[in-house]
């Protein structure tokens, strides 16, 4: 399901941050429920929740990580980095400067 694909990217993405030592991060996503079952520790009785369990022991793991909600409208970003991850062999971090392909982006939307 959709919040499926969205927990295990999350579960990626706090993993990401916890190896990486970053300390104060705001992971955001799309999807409402995912974002919701997070914040007030939902359950479900599926694979979602082996998933959520996971995610929210890294989120709770450091004091300073928080997770919000955003409009997929308003995500033009991230959907770009996903389109992009798909022909890329490996996985990247961007410390300093945004890849080409989403700069015109972000300066339209700043």
């Amino acid at each position: 399901t959709a919040a499926e694909c969205e927990a295990i990217a999350m579960k990626h993405a706090l993993a990401l941050a916890l190896s990486n030592g970053f300390e104060i991060v705001i992971f955001e996503s799309d999807c409402q429920q995912v974002v919701n079952a997070l914040r007030n520790d939902y359950l479900y009785a599926n694979e979602l929740d082996t998933l959520l369990s996971t995610c929210s022991s890294l989120l709770n793991s450091n004091a300073n990580y928080n997770i919000a909600y955003v409009r997929m409208q308003a995500n033009r970003v991230a959907h770009n980095l996903a389109k992009a991850s798909l022909f890329q062999s490996s996985s990247s971090v961007h410390h300093y400067y945004p890849p080409n392909y989403i700069s015109s982006i972000i300066l339209n939307e700043i």
